[in-house]
């Protein structure tokens, strides 16, 4: 809870005094490691927004039951990148990528059940796919946890299981959940002074 805290009053810090710059740069991936599959390669043209190759080496990559191949081409059909959008081929392949473990495609699943973007919405099964990538560290399916139990409308409202999440995501670096944190705990703060009774 106080490294929490700490990471709160940084979080302020840093927004009252300057605006926080990305410090990852994917232009060039491929000046970090040299791509060593058809997986890598489609992550590595995606990124250079080359989608013709990144969709060819996703393909060859999806043949060999990797991942990555999967996971690229329901990105390429989510946002209609190098190839027509089609949403029930981005959840497909999303669904693939996630069976063999990605958490990131669970992510973006969840998130296609949850908004119903091409799909039918399913609370349940965004749910499911948000938990399963939070078992496996995926810091913004942690944080859209929270939120769900923050907010109440998807499931039903908790807002113990939303400050267990947000503190969660928070310690792997959510800045999103440091907000919602200190949300709750200025709504705490508020409710506390207001219900004790005026002195006169």
């Amino acid at each position: 809870m106080k490294k929490t805290l700490t990471k709160l009053i940084r979080f302020f810090q840093r927004k009252v005094g300057k605006k926080i710059k990305s410090d990852t740069d994917l232009s060039d991936i491929s000046l970090i490691t040299p791509a060593t599959s058809d997986g890598e390669l489609a992550i590595e043209y995606y990124y250079k927004s080359d989608y013709l190759n990144a969709f060819q080496a996703a393909e060859r990559a999806a043949k060999q039951e990797d991942a990555a191949g999967f996971m690229y081409l329901a990105l390429m059909y989510l946002f209609g990148r190098g190839v027509s959008q089609n949403y029930s081929l981005a959840s497909e392949n999303f669904l693939k990528a996630a069976e063999l473990g990605r958490r990131d495609a669970m992510y973006n699943l969840a998130s296609m059940y949850r908004y119903g973007r091409g799909i039918d919405i399913n609370y349940q099964e965004a749910l499911k796919f948000y938990e399963r990538a939070a078992q496996k560290g995926h810091v913004d399916s942690i944080y859209e946890l929270g939120y769900m139990y923050f907010d109440g409308c998807e499931v039903a409202q908790n807002y113990i299981k939303a400050k267990e999440y947000f503190i969660k995501a928070a310690d792997l670096g959510s800045e999103e959940a440091l907000y919602k944190l200190a949300l709750m705990y200025l709504g705490l703060y508020q409710i506390t002074v207001y219900k004790q009774p005026l002195s006169h």
